[in-house]
């Protein structure tokens, strides 16, 4: 299952983009009505492509201390 994200303004789909600066910032804007979000700079890491999904991946980062961002949902609609 995929869960879309709706505008928590008026339940439109929103169309999600980046800001190409270095590192991007990400964006959503609602198709339907006026609203706007736009998040804060977050770093990037670069992994090879695998066309049979990322279940599995070895990442090597720098030492040092991240914090990973995660979208959360307070509200899902499921249309049935």
């Amino acid at each position: 299952m995929r869960l879309e994200p709706v505008c928590p303004k008026c339940g439109a789909s929103i169309i999600q983009t980046m800001i190409c600066t270095n590192p991007p910032i990400p964006t959503a804007k609602c198709t339907e009505c006026d609203w706007y979000w736009e998040g804060e700079k977050e770093e990037v890491v670069r992994v090879p492509f695998n066309p049979n999904g990322y279940g599995v991946a070895t990442i090597e980062v720098p030492r040092g201390s991240y914090d990973l961002t995660i979208p959360m949902f307070t509200t899902v609609h499921i249309n049935t």
